[in-house]
């Protein structure tokens, strides 16, 4: 019986997995720079008010639920057309029309605001230059 890759993984005791963004995202001119982060993160989705798995609208600076959730986030990008949301849960950034995470210097200030919002402390500014794999010189 041959195993797949995951249940090869598993029987090992591997767990997890990483994600490399996209650095070349075309639709980062959708993210509004003067964007702030709202003080609260309830989803704005109709009869949710969900608070723990919630994206951040980074052209409009509304606050959804996650696709594991109800979708709120998804949906609200079908209607508004805006690509680009930032989960509060690992501040991570998501490019729906790329269908991919994105890391571009044009989020590292909406970062700081969140991570200081969820941490209490300043985080240190990514220096990755677009183009440039994580981690190598």
């Amino acid at each position: 019986m041959d195993l797949t890759e995951a249940q090869e993984r598993d029987a090992r005791g591997e767990t997890g997995f990483y994600v490399v963004p996209k650095f070349d995202c075309s639709h980062t001119h959708s993210i509004k720079p003067e964007l702030t982060v709202p003080p609260l993160w309830k989803c704005e989705g109709t009869d949710c008010g969900h608070e723990e798995e919630n994206w951040l609208c980074l052209t409009c600076s509304k606050i959804f639920c996650s696709r594991y959730v109800k979708g709120h986030m998804a949906e609200h990008k079908n209607q508004s057309g805006h690509p680009i949301a930032l989960s509060f849960s690992d501040l991570t950034v998501w490019c729906y029309d790329c269908d991919s995470y994105i890391r571009d210097p044009c989020v590292n200030n909406i970062l700081q605001q969140v991570h200081t919002m969820k941490f209490e402390f300043c985080l240190v500014a990514d220096n990755t230059q677009p183009n440039q794999e994580p981690n190598k010189e």
